[in-house]
């Protein structure tokens, strides 16, 4: 009887074990399933939803400059300036408008886009024949690219004129403030001197440039004439061709140090109109 109740007890704990085993095998497979699920519904939403909140920087690579011109439609267009607030969420873009064809002029439309959400709203705050200043409205606080576009409605052959910034190149300013015509007029004259003071720096680093180079050759010069001492006839002419063609360099540098002090003398005579042209806007 006492062997016939150990093999009971050994049968009953052989089955609980066996139970356990069962239970424990659903348990790990229903995780499995949860993980499973878990996981995939999180990637589902991560790929769909993250052009909304994350910066696609990998296409953030097209950038018009400040400055550069484009011809279109019969017209020169040129950015003046593109300045963006993060904390407005609002651009403003400023584009003089130059018409080449010299006909009647064309009604101008502005519209602008984000590469990943789609349609900006855009006010245009002044326009005139030859010039134009339009604000762009709840800007995504992640954006990459956006391109601005200008179309002509009574020309739709002419197409559509895309400019673009992105979130690596675009110009920050801490605010931007609606101006009536006339501050308009006082801020773009301000910044036309301001890239006038920008180009005389650079030239004046190219001055200094070129003189660093007048006298590294000068100093080639001198070694090539000491040397003249130990050579042979056959080696001072070589040496005298390349002292000749090193005197050739130094007068093409100091040409070209000789353009850039003219080229500072004008663009300070620039300067000295733009700042006249600015009190008398403001009446002084």
């Amino acid at each position: 009887m006492k062997i016939r109740k150990r093999e009971t007890e050994e049968e009953r704990k052989h089955v609980q074990e066996a139970l356990r085993n069962l239970t424990n095998r659903r348990g790990t497979k229903n995780l499995f399933f949860t993980l499973f699920f878990f996981f995939f519904i999180g990637g589902y939403l991560f790929f769909f939803t993250s052009r909304y909140w994350m910066p696609t920087t990998g296409e953030a690579e097209r950038f018009t400059q400040i400055g550069q011109v484009t011809e279109w439609d019969g017209k020169e267009i040129r950015l003046i300036r593109w300045d963006y607030a993060p904390e407005q969420q609002m651009m403003e873009v400023e584009l003089d408008l130059k018409d080449l064809s010299f006909q009647e002029p064309h009604e101008y439309e502005f519209s602008a886009m984000e590469i990943n959400q789609g349609p900006l709203k855009v006010t245009t705050v002044l326009e005139e024949t030859n010039w134009a200043v339009v604000q762009i409205s709840a800007v995504p606080e992640r954006w990459a690219e956006i391109s601005f576009r200008i179309s002509t409605p009574d020309n739709e052959e002419a197409g559509t004129l895309r400019m673009y910034t992105n979130i690596e190149d675009v110009h920050r300013v801490s605010r931007i403030e609606t101006l009536d015509r006339q501050g308009y007029q006082v801020a773009r004259l301000e910044n036309e001197i301001t890239i006038y003071e920008d180009e005389i720096e650079e030239l004046q680093e190219q001055i200094q440039d070129e003189k660093d180079r007048i006298s590294m050759i000068q100093d080639e010069i001198s070694e090539l004439k000491q040397g003249q001492e130990y050579e042979t006839e056959e080696q001072v002419e070589e040496s005298e061709a390349l002292i000749e063609e090193a005197q050739t360099q130094i007068q093409t540098a100091e040409d070209a140090i000789e353009e850039a002090y003219e080229d500072i003398v004008e663009r300070q005579e620039r300067i000295g109109n733009l700042q006249e042209q600015i009190r008398e806007l403001q009446g002084r």
